[in-house]
């Protein structure tokens, strides 16, 4: 195979265009282009293009990366996901995840409990809740353990009530309906018995 052609990308003009035998085959990145010291007339190998489109591959994986991770913080395995859904090859996928963990770009740790935090400030919920959330994300069962052990028994109890509290109205103030409903919202029967016979008071 062999370069006939090298053009500007259109759209990115810090990317360029690679023609082989005539048709376009690939685009490539300016500081790949001149890395790899392509040129038109080059030769290559199919071990070669195969180098370039990793190399390549790889880069595009963790400019993606960054840009999902920017919006908010992620947990590794939503960023797996994420790049698994655009279709990088697996060994990318594997060589991003480890660069962005290197950089701390994402840490399921930092992610558990910013989460815990964020979501009980603007969504108070039960611990139990929590836990199932975490673990949708691919967080440990270990990790989300030990962050949960942060909430104290006092707090699930307030946040217990901050929920009932919106769901007053519509429960009509029944004691009864508001028992079983923080119950199906993941608080212990007890919690949920104390917020009922308070607000009974």
């Amino acid at each position: 195979m062999v370069i006939t052609r090298l053009t500007q990308g259109k759209k990115n003009k810090n990317r360029a265009n690679i023609y082989l035998d005539g048709q376009y085959s690939f685009s490539i990145s300016l500081d790949n282009l001149v890395s790899f010291s392509l040129k038109t007339g080059d030769e290559l190998t199919e071990e070669k293009l195969s180098e370039i489109k990793n190399v390549e591959g790889y880069l595009r994986a963790y400019d993606r990366a960054l840009t999902f991770i920017s919006y908010r913080k992620r947990s590794e395995k939503e960023v797996k996901d994420k790049l698994n859904s655009l279709e990088f090859e697996e060994d990318v996928v594997e060589k991003t995840i480890a660069r962005l963990k290197k950089n701390s770009f994402i840490d399921d740790v930092d992610f558990t409990l910013s989460w815990i935090v964020d979501r009980n400030r603007l969504k108070p919920t039960s611990r139990k809740i929590l836990f199932m959330e975490l673990l949708a994300k691919g967080i440990q069962k270990s990790i989300i353990e030990n962050e949960l052990a942060g909430i104290s028994d006092e707090e699930e109890l307030e946040n217990a009530k901050k929920v009932a509290a919106k769901k007053r109205t519509s429960l009509k103030n029944d004691p009864e309906k508001i028992k079983k409903y923080l119950y199906s919202k993941g608080y212990s029967w007890d919690v949920a018995k104390e917020v009922a016979q308070n607000n009974d008071e």
